[in-house]
C-alpha cells in the first residue's frame, strides 16, 4: 500500500475543481441570503444556589415552566386481580370490537366511537381485537394503545391489558372504562 501525501490530495482536489462550473453570481448571493443564520450564542447564566429544576444539562437557564392545569391520568396497566377476574369470566366482557380489515384512519374513528358509546352506556369491560399483523408487527396492534392514551380517549379509559390467549392473546386488549360521574 502506498502512502498518500498531501500533494496527492491537492492534485486530486484540483482535478475535481476543474470539472465543476461555478455558480452564477446571482445564485451565489441568493444562496447566501436563504441560508439559515446561526442562532446567537446563549450566555451561561449560572449563579450560586440556582434552582436546578430549570437548568438543563449544559447549565443554561431555561424559561420557567408555565403552571399547568391538573394533568389527566393516563390509562395504566390494570390490576392483575381484575384481569384474572375477566379471564375467568367473573367480570364479563360487555362489548367487543374487532378491527380486522380496517385501515388505521378508519380503525381510529371506529375505536373512538366504540369507546365513547361504551362509556356513555356505562360499560365497564370491553374487548378490542386488533389482530397481530404480519409476524406480530401489526400497525393496529402498535397504534391502538397509543390511541387509548390520547387526550381524546384517556379520560374515558381506566387502563388496558393484553387479553388472555383464549380471548385473542397478543392480538386483543381488555379495556376497562371509567365509571360515569
Amino acid at each position: 500500500m502506498t502512502k498518500k501525501t498531501k500533494q496527492d490530495d491537492l492534485s486530486l482536489w484540483e482535478r475535481v475543481k476543474r470539472t465543476v462550473d461555478p455558480l452564477d453570481e446571482r445564485l451565489k448571493n441568493r444562496a447566501q441570503t436563504l441560508a439559515p443564520k446561526p442562532a446567537p450564542a446563549r450566555k451561561l447564566r449560572r449563579s450560586v444556589g440556582a434552582d436546578s429544576r430549570h437548568t438543563n444539562i449544559r447549565g443554561l437557564k431555561d424559561t420557567p415552566a408555565r403552571p399547568e392545569t391538573k394533568p389527566r391520568p393516563l390509562p395504566a396497566k390494570l390490576d392483575p386481580k381484575q384481569v384474572r377476574r375477566v379471564n375467568r369470566g367473573k367480570d364479563p366482557i360487555e362489548a367487543r370490537l374487532d378491527l380486522h380489515g380496517y385501515h388505521a384512519a378508519a380503525a381510529h374513528d371506529v375505536l373512538s366511537r366504540f369507546i365513547k358509546e361504551g362509556s356513555a352506556r356505562g360499560l365497564r369491560w370491553v374487548l378490542v381485537v386488533t389482530g397481530k399483523g404480519v409476524q406480530g408487527q401489526g400497525v393496529l396492534r402498535r397504534e391502538v394503545p397509543l390511541w387509548l392514551r390520547s387526550s381524546e380517549l384517556a379520560p374515558l379509559v381506566v387502563g388496558f391489558e393484553e387479553a388472555a390467549p383464549h380471548k385473542g392473546g397478543g392480538g386483543a386488549l381488555y379495556v376497562r372504562l371509567r365509571k360515569k360521574r
